[in-house]
C-alpha cells in the first residue's frame, strides 16, 4: 500500500493527496510533525520535511513535485494524467507549478516567522515574503485574464480536467487563505473564479485541512 506521510494542513502534502484520488490509487496517509526532535519523519527524508512518500515498490520519494511526477510512472494503466508526455509542454506546466510552490515556500515561512515571539520577528523578512505571494498572485491573475476561455491553467489536457500545476495552486491559495484569513479574493476576482471551481472536485473536497 502506498503511503503519505505528513500534516492535514500543509499544501505540499495535500498536493500529494491529491494526485493519488484524482489516480484513483490506494494509500495510507501517516499523519507526523517534522518539528520535533524525536520526528519519525527523518526515517523518510533525511531533509526531515514533508511530504514523504513510500511508493507501491517501498521506495521512498521526498519533495511534491517529484512525488507527482512518480505517480504519473504508478497509476493505472489508461487513466487520465497530469503532466503531458510532451517534454515541452511539460516543462510549461512544471514552470507554473514550480510558481505556485514558490508562493508556498514563502507564505510557509512568513507563518513560521509570524510564531516566534514579536520582539524576535524580522519585520523586513515577512515583507519579503508577503511580496513573492503578492507578485505570485498578480502573475496568476493575469494568467488567467489572457485565458478567458480556459478552465485550468494550460492547453494540456491528459483526460482529468487539471494538471499538477492547477493542484499545487489551488493547494497554497486555500492554504494561505486558512492561515492568514487573508482576503485576496476581491483583488484577484479571475484567481478566485477559478480556485471555486477546481476547489469543488471531490478529490479537494475530501482533503480539505481541519478550519479550512
Amino acid at each position: 500500500m502506498m503511503q503519505v506521510i505528513g500534516s492535514y494542513t500543509s499544501p505540499f502534502v495535500r498536493k500529494v493527496r491529491v494526485a493519488l484520488i484524482e489516480h484513483k490509487l490506494p494509500f495510507d496517509f501517516r499523519e507526523e510533525t517534522p518539528y520535533t526532535a524525536d520526528t519519525p519523519v527523518r526515517d523518510f527524508n533525511p531533509l526531515v520535511k514533508v511530504p514523504a512518500f513510500v511508493d507501491a515498490n517501498g521506495e521512498t520519494w521526498f519533495d511534491s513535485a517529484l512525488i507527482l511526477a512518480v505517480l504519473e510512472t504508478q497509476k493505472p494503466e489508461g487513466s487520465g494524467s497530469l503532466l503531458p508526455q510532451d517534454p515541452m509542454a511539460q516543462l510549461q506546466v512544471r514552470r507554473l507549478e514550480t510558481l505556485a510552490d514558490g508562493i508556498g515556500d514563502a507564505g510557509v515561512l512568513m507563518f513560521m516567522e509570524k510564531k516566534r515571539d514579536e520582539s524576535e520577528q524580522s519585520p523586513g523578512w515577512i515583507t519579503r515574503q508577503q511580496e513573492k505571494v503578492d507578485n505570485g498572485l498578480a502573475f496568476f491573475e493575469r494568467y488567467l485574464n489572457e485565458r478567458l476561455d480556459k478552465d485550468f491553467l494550460h492547453d494540456f489536457d491528459g483526460g482529468l480536467g487539471l494538471s499538477t500545476a492547477d493542484i499545487a495552486l489551488v493547494c497554497v491559495l486555500e492554504w494561505y487563505t486558512l492561515r492568514f484569513n487573508a482576503d485576496w479574493r476581491k483583488q484577484y476576482p479571475r484567481l478566485a473564479e477559478y480556485a471555486r471551481q477546481i476547489g469543488e472536485r471531490e478529490s479537494f473536497v475530501t482533503t480539505k485541512p481541519p478550519g479550512a
